[in-house]
């Protein structure tokens, strides 16, 4: 029947799929799990400055922005 083999032929096959699928989403994991750190390393850095810089003022501004149009009528 020709030189091909049929999957079922084949445990290897399935096998390799799974140990490559397992090992791309275990990277994938590692990659985003450093990523979260660094960030949140760098944030940390960031607000360790910023409270420092700010300690002498006796009040805080804040400014809100929204991206949304403002609401016409009620409801």
């Amino acid at each position: 029947r020709g030189g091909l083999l049929a999957r079922s032929q084949v445990p290897t096959m399935s096998f390799l799929t799974a140990a490559t699928l397992r090992y791309a989403i275990g990277a994938g994991i590692t990659a985003a799990a450093g990523t979260r750190l660094a960030l949140q390393w760098i944030l940390a850095q960031g607000f360790k400055v910023r409270s420092f810089q700010l300690q002498g003022l006796e009040r805080v501004l804040y400014c809100y922005f929204s991206s949304q149009p403002p609401r016409v009528g009620s409801g």
